[in-house]
């Protein structure tokens, strides 16, 4: 079968209009936006200049579905068939709903902000952190980087505090050296301008010594980024049998079969957990291999799955 990229999964009825670059696969409530071009028969590495391409294109293509309702990120370089795309719509329908209604209505904002460090002790010299430094004689080099570390940290929840008002999440991200705070925050669409006013009201802390960027708006794919994990027939088999469950089951045997492995388990019950979500998502499969939805944080850089519970 053909495979195409997966770009992101659209969540609502209306069907988006078609970019040139793109093909759609529409299950229910959701369209599948996936890349025009077929995969190729060798993936062959990319240079650092085609990659950079690639992303600002894909990019590009995301934020152009914004206004036709919520969009879901997919990691890059997961490739699907247009079967296997009508499959994991059906399959991952529910803990679809969960995302979707989980970010409806809000965009992803980043912001950096540098800081002159040139100029850092003369603008906080009078401050806690630094004061005692400047009353002393002397200080050690050691010295200086704790307090400049505790007036970083002062800083960042100043700034926090600032944004706190506005935002449903924030993530921080690491920082290049002259960095005071790289942060992806979730905004609903309808306080935007109260971001704006939030960054102003950073950028008056220290109006001649930050440098502060705002990118955005965008879907919220640092907060929940879609990645596939193919399962076959045998994993499926193995999950009905780790919960002593025929096949097929409804979901009140599943949820029934889940509760007694969780009750009986003496230690880690992570595998119960992940044969219940593969049984409850395999209902769309007919029986056969399909791909299992996870999702990915920037904030926690691993799958999780505490989106969709089956019982």
């Amino acid at each position: 079968m053909t495979s195409h990229e997966l770009i992101c999964i659209v969540a609502g009825r209306d069907v988006p209009p078609v970019h040139p670059k793109t093909q759609y696969v529409q299950v229910g409530g959701y369209t599948a936006v996936m890349s025009a071009a077929a995969r190729p028969a060798i993936l062959l590495p990319r240079s650092r200049t085609a990659a950079l391409k690639d992303a600002a294109a894909r990019q590009a293509i995301i934020e152009g579905l914004l206004p036709h309702g919520t969009v879901l990120v997919a990691r890059p370089d997961q490739w699907v068939s247009h079967t296997e795309a009508e499959v994991f719509l059906r399959c991952n329908a529910a803990q679809l709903d969960k995302i979707a209604a989980s970010l409806e209505g809000k965009w992803q904002f980043q912001i950096t902000i540098s800081w002159d460090q040139a100029q850092v002790m003369d603008r906080f010299r009078d401050t806690p952190e630094l004061a005692p430094l400047f009353a002393q004689k002397s200080a050690s080099p050691g010295q200086l980087e704790a307090a400049l570390d505790r007036l970083r940290a002062g800083l960042v929840a100043r700034i926090s505090d600032i944004l706190d008002p506005v935002v449903s999440d924030l993530i921080r991200l690491p920082c290049a050296d002259d960095m005071l705070a790289n942060l992806v925050v979730l905004v609903p669409q309808r306080a935007e301008a109260q971001l704006d006013h939030c960054v102003q009201a950073i950028d008056d802390i220290w109006t001649e010594g930050l440098k502060i960027k705002q990118i955005g708006p965008s879907a919220a794919g640092s907060f929940a980024l879609l990645d596939l994990q193919w399962i076959t027939d045998d994993q499926i088999k193995a999950a009905h049998a780790r919960l002593s469950l025929p096949a097929p089951a409804t979901i009140e045997a599943l949820q029934s079969a889940r509760r007694r492995a969780l009750m009986a388990s003496q230690g880690d019950t992570s595998d119960i957990r992940e044969a219940a979500r593969i049984i409850a998502a395999s209902a769309g499969a007919a029986g056969q291999g399909f791909h299992l939805l996870s999702v990915l944080s920037e904030d926690q850089g691993v799958a999780t799955n505490t989106w969709m519970d089956v019982a």
